[in-house]
């Protein structure tokens, strides 16, 4: 009996970075190929590029909630 060995592989990947200025964010990241949606509640936004979705969310201004 033989048994066929298949390496695991990464399918996706999501990273989500914790940006000041969402807004210029999402700028930035479109002048790279990124795809936006509305943010969410003006603090979260996804962007999508040739099947990667890349998570940006607004970090508080106050140094205490970060």
């Amino acid at each position: 009996m033989t048994t066929t060995k298949t390496k695991p592989r990464v399918t996706s990947l999501a990273p989500q970075f914790l940006v000041d200025d969402l807004a210029r964010s999402i700028v930035y990241y479109q002048k790279l190929g990124f795809t936006f949606g509305e943010p969410w509640d003006g603090f979260y936004a996804i962007g999508q590029l040739d099947g990667l979705e890349l998570h940006l969310k607004e970090a508080p201004k106050n140094a205490d909630e970060r």
